[in-house]
């Protein structure tokens, strides 16, 4: 079952099947993204990948989700940081 991790004001963000926290993904792009790199996400979920990456200087972070109300939590997650 998916954690909150602090993010309760994202709606739906409860029943994602996969949370990551911002914190791991932020760690995550600083050792394995170039500065100005692409980030690609095939998995994107909750978006936190890709709001880590825009934070941690990727040049552009493309997002593939299937599922309309993860692609809506995702763009929540980058619009509000």
């Amino acid at each position: 079952m998916a954690q909150d991790c602090g993010r309760s004001d994202i709606i739906g963000l409860a029943t994602l099947p996969v949370m990551m926290s911002h914190s791991f993904s932020a760690w995550k792009c600083r050792y394995l993204l170039p500065e100005g790199g692409v980030l690609l996400d095939p998995f994107t979920s909750g978006g936190a990948i890709l709001a880590a990456g825009l934070d941690h200087g990727a040049s552009n972070v493309i997002g593939l989700e299937r599922v309309k109300r993860y692609v809506d939590v995702a763009w929540e997650r980058i619009r509000n940081g």
